[in-house]
């Protein structure tokens, strides 16, 4: 009974700061990433809703230079209503996190960059997003 108690704790502890819907992994080499510049734009979908009124999809642009990024997101259904950008960091694996506040509630990205493309969720109290975007341009 005891070794089942260890083995069961064991599990918990090396499973436990693993997430199977997100691993962070990049194609773009140190020097790649010093160097990336470019404009990343496409669309977050909701993957998960615990409360009801969460939007289905954003519309988003990421920009990208000198290691500092900007974001511009917008709710795909009222396109005119003000938008929500953030800035944050280039992290040294290609990673990005942070915090923002569409529509007044906290929201936090993570994700990653690749040569040509971006993957991410953003998870929130109640909804959860994929966030899927293409380079645009590379400036």
């Amino acid at each position: 009974m005891i070794r089942f108690i260890y083995i069961g704790m064991a599990a918990a502890v090396l499973l436990g700061g693993c997430d199977p819907r997100f691993v962070y992994e990049t194609n773009l080499s140190p020097r790649e990433l010093q160097a990336l510049t470019g404009t990343w734009e496409g669309s977050s979908s909701l993957s998960r809703e615990e409360t009801r009124g969460c939007p289905t999809f954003y519309v988003w642009v990421l920009r990208v230079a000198n290691g500092n990024v900007e974001g511009d997101l917008v709710d795909r259904d009222t396109p005119n209503a003000p938008h929500t950008k953030f800035t944050t960091f280039l992290d040294y694996d290609g990673t990005i996190s942070a915090l923002i506040r569409p529509r007044g509630q906290d929201m936090k990205i993570q994700g990653v960059f690749q040569r040509d493309s971006f993957a991410g969720e953003t998870h929130s109290t109640g909804c959860s997003y994929r966030v899927r975007l293409r380079r645009t341009s590379s400036s």
